[in-house]
C-alpha cells in the first residue's frame, strides 16, 4: 500500500521541523544552524508550491511555524556570533602600560592548546591576537614548545648546509 504524496510530504515536513527544534534546543554550531535555515527555506518554498492542497488556515499556520523557527534560528546564530569571543573574555586580560595596553594570556591555556596540537597562529587566532604576540608571551613566560620539530638539525647547522649547496 502506497502512502499518498501529500501525506509523505507532511511526514517530511514534520521531520524537518523536529530537526530544527532539536538544533534550537542544544546547538552551539553555527554550521548546524545554517543547515537548518536552508532546510526551512526549502520547506517554505515547497509549501508555497503546494498551497492549493491545503485550506487557508492550515497553510498559514504552517508558514507561520516555519517563519517563527527561522527567526529563532537567526537569533541563535546572532547570539553565537556575538559570543564567539568566549576565549577572549575569559582567558585574556589587558594591562595598562601608559601606551598601548599589553595583552596578557593565561599561560596554562597556551600550553594546553599547544599540547593538543594547535599551531601558534591558531592559538593567536583564538584570542584575536597575532602569532607575534603569542611568541612574545612564550618568551616572557618561558613556555617551551611541546611539539617536536620536524628535524633535529639546528638552525645554524641548516644555514651551513644551505651555504654549501649554494
Amino acid at each position: 500500500m502506497s502512502i499518498p504524496l501529500q501525506q509523505r510530504f507532511e511526514i517530511y515536513a514534520t521531520n524537518v521541523l523536529r530537526s530544527v527544534q532539536r538544533v534550537l534546543e542544544d546547538a552551539n554550531d553555527i554550521n548546524d544552524i545554517e543547515l537548518q535555515l536552508t532546510r526551512l527555506n526549502i520547506l517554505f518554498t515547497m509549501y508555497n508550491q503546494m498551497h492549493q492542497f491545503y485550506d487557508n488556515d492550515t497553510f498559514r499556520n504552517r508558514l507561520n511555524e516555519i517563519e517563527f523557527l527561522r527567526v529563532r534560528l537567526e537569533q541563535r546564530m546572532g547570539f553565537l556570533n556575538s559570543d564567539s569571543n568566549f576565549a577572549t573574555k575569559n582567558f585574556l586580560r589587558k594591562k595598562k602600560t601608559g601606551g598601548r595596553p599589553k595583552t596578557l594570556i593565561n599561560e596554562d591555556l597556551i600550553k594546553l592548546l599547544r599540547e593538543l596540537g594547535f599551531e601558534w597562529t591558531k592559538i593567536g587566532n583564538l584570542f584575536n591576537v597575532s602569532a607575534r604576540t603569542i611568541s612574545r608571551r612564550r618568551k616572557e613566560n618561558n613556555i617551551e614548545d611541546t611539539i617536536l620539530q620536524y628535524s633535529s638539525i639546528s638552525d645554524a647547522a641548516l644555514d651551513i648546509i644551505v651555504k654549501r649547496i649554494k
